[in-house]
């Protein structure tokens, strides 16, 4: 598959070179269509991240912090390149801001997630046991929007946007009649 995307891409690299340098429209159109579907697909990567953001409660998993720092620095330092050539290139400057602006939100996702489970994972390291082990620590890590959100589609009560996501007294979990 590697081998095939790479012939792939050296083909259109040397047949699109030639005219897209004597500025033929059609091979500016292509190299356009391809920068914007790689910007799409790149960004489609990211999709599923704050689904899973919001099931462990802003906790990031599975996801190196030092992997996302250098990556974020990458989208960083890229787009400064762009802002201090002459022209601006709107396609990467918009797919560089988006990836900084990710990467940055799962930062600041797994900071507000350390903040609000200090005291849980202080009380886990006094009893000898990881965060993960906590019974108290599972608790709260298994509520939230997600279990909520998952209660109130079984009950058949839709989410309004600016609803308290906290049970009510008069809602029934009707997930077991």
């Amino acid at each position: 598959m590697l081998l095939l995307v790479a012939g792939l891409q050296t083909a259109l690299v040397l047949a699109i070179r030639d005219p897209y340098s004597r500025g033929i429209p059609w091979a500016v159109k292509l190299t356009t269509a391809i920068g914007i579907l790689a910007c799409i697909v790149l960004i489609a990567g990211y999709v599923p991240i704050p689904f899973e953001l919001i099931k462990r409660r802003g906790r990031v998993l599975g996801i190196s912090l030092v992997f996302l720092a250098v990556d974020w620095s990458g989208a960083f330092f890229s787009l400064m390149s762009l802002v201090a050539q002459n022209t601006f290139d709107v396609t990467f400057g918009t797919l560089y801001t988006l990836v900084a602006l990710i990467e940055l939100s799962m930062f600041v996702s797994h900071g507000i997630w350390l903040y609000r489970t200090r005291n849980l994972r202080t009380d886990a390291k006094a009893a000898g046991l990881e965060y993960d082990e906590f019974p108290e620590a599972l608790e709260w890590q298994d509520g939230g929007v997600y279990k909520d959100w998952k209660r109130h589609m079984r009950a058949g009560v839709g989410l309004l946007p600016f609803s308290s996501f906290r049970q009510s007294d008069d809602m029934v979990d009707r997930s077991d009649s």
